[in-house]
C-alpha cells in the first residue's frame, strides 16, 4: 500500500503464463473487472491499481485460468464457503466501523459441559456485557 491509497499487488510464479487479480465482491468493486498482472523477469508479477477509496477490500489470483488463491504473502484472509480470500484496509480519516473503540466491552466466557448424546465434552461461550460480573447495572439473567 503506497501513501497515496494506491495498492501494488505482487506474486511470484515464474511458470505461469497468465495471472489475473480477481476478488468478488472486494476489489472489483473499484476495479470493475479482473485485471492482468504484467510478468517480471524474476518471474514475479505485479500490478498497480488506485488510488483507492478508504475501505475494506477483500481480492485474490487467478493463474492459468484456472488455479484461484488467496495470496500467500498476505496474512489476513477472510474465510469464505468457496475459499480464503486475502483482504487489506483502506484506512480513511474517520474511524472505520472495524476499528477498536475506547467502550465498554463485556466477556466472552467460555465453560465446558457433558454432552449425553455425543458422549463428549462440549464447549459453550457465553457473553455477558459490561457491568454484569459487578451487578452495578441492572440487566436481566442470561
Amino acid at each position: 500500500m503506497h501513501a497515496d491509497r494506491k495498492v501494488t499487488f505482487r506474486l511470484f510464479a515464474p511458470k505461469a503464463n497468465d495471472v489475473l487479480l480477481m476478488g468478488s465482491p472486494g476489489i472489483l468493486e473499484a476495479i470493475k473487472k479482473p485485471l492482468p498482472l504484467e510478468k517480471g523477469d524474476n518471474g514475479v508479477w505485479s500490478l498497480t491499481v488506485g488510488p483507492l477509496a478508504p475501505g475494506f477490500y477483500t481480492y485474490g489470483f487467478a493463474i492459468d485460468g484456472g488455479l484461484r488463491m488467496p495470496d500467500p504473502s498476505n496474512p489476513n484472509l477472510e474465510l469464505r464457503r468457496w475459499g480464503a480470500t486475502s483482504l487489506f484496509l483502506i484506512p480513511g480519516m474517520n474511524e472505520a466501523p472495524i476499528d477498536e473503540r475506547k467502550v465498554p466491552h463485556g466477556t466472552v466466557h467460555v465453560h465446558s459441559y457433558d454432552s449425553p448424546n455425543l458422549n463428549t465434552q462440549r464447549m459453550v461461550y457465553v457473553y455477558t456485557p459490561p457491568g454484569y460480573e459487578t451487578g452495578k447495572q441492572k440487566l436481566p439473567v442470561l
